[in-house]
């Protein structure tokens, strides 16, 4: 097999992980946005599988290229295009935008994840300080039913009578 073939099949490997990374981080995106755990863990394993795909491959990526162009200080994909020709010209231009075009949707999809989760954290810590402050018997002004300030003395969330 021929240093270039072996790029291919290399670069081919790479795409089918960076798609396999994306379509998990959309479906985390979604459990986030639901708030479903199970399915976030799920969506969380996918994406580690698929990022552990990924390492190997890059490392072989870097090896052929460095192969294929010895002489390169820091050898790109970009630069191995005007040596190639034919159909496998066109292929590693197809897999070169291919994995461009993923990377930075991947990068989005990951970003809006992380605003996500940073939400629910905030509402997490929110909910979990008012539940600390109804637990402790403090006496907390509210507006009633008619709009008037009253106050609410919190009870136990667990009935001590029982």
């Amino acid at each position: 097999m021929s240093d270039l073939t072996c790029l291919l099949e290399t670069l081919r490997g790479l795409a089918r992980a960076q798609d396999d990374l994306k379509a998990a981080a959309l479906a985390k995106r979604d459990a986030l946005t639901a708030c479903r755990l199970a399915e976030i863990e799920q969506a969380t394993a996918r994406e580690e599988e698929a990022l552990a795909r990924l390492a190997p491959l890059e490392n072989a990526r870097a090896e052929a290229l460095a192969r294929l162009l010895p002489g390169e200080k820091h050898p790109r994909l970009g630069l191995l295009l005007p040596h190639a020709a034919g159909p496998q010209r066109l292929e590693l231009e197809a897999l070169r935008e291919h994995l461009r075009r993923g990377a930075g949707e991947v990068a989005r999809v990951n970003r809006l994840n992380a605003q996500l989760s940073e939400q629910a954290l905030t509402h997490f810590a929110g909910y979990v300080q008012v539940l600390a402050h109804a637990g402790l018997g403090s006496e907390q002004q509210v507006y009633t039913r008619k709009g008037a300030l009253g106050n609410f003395a919190a009870s136990a969330l667990v009935s001590r009578n029982a």
